[in-house]
């Protein structure tokens, strides 16, 4: 999951990109920065720079919320005591 995350984080970077948008490199940015910049910047290019990136940012949240879900099973599973 988080290499699936790690490449749709890639491919939003490189959709923006090629439509002229600039992101910088750290998880806050594509959380925080990506919707601003996608909002702003690509609706002065074209639609298509907007729904792609919007469907990659959508994409991108749903692998962080599944990371997030997968990690607290892990941890809940870890502070169950054992039985030998």
């Amino acid at each position: 999951m988080i290499g699936n995350r790690v490449r749709t984080q890639n491919r939003i970077k490189a959709e923006l990109r090629f439509y002229g948008v600039e992101v910088g490199a750290k998880r806050r940015s594509m959380e925080q920065d990506i919707p601003l910049r996608t909002s702003t910047d690509c609706s002065s290019t074209t639609d298509g720079c907007r729904r792609a990136s919007f469907r990659l940012l959508e994409e991108y949240q749903f692998l962080t919320q599944q990371i997030e879900r997968q990690t607290k099973v892990l941890r809940e599973l870890a502070d169950t005591p054992r039985y030998l």
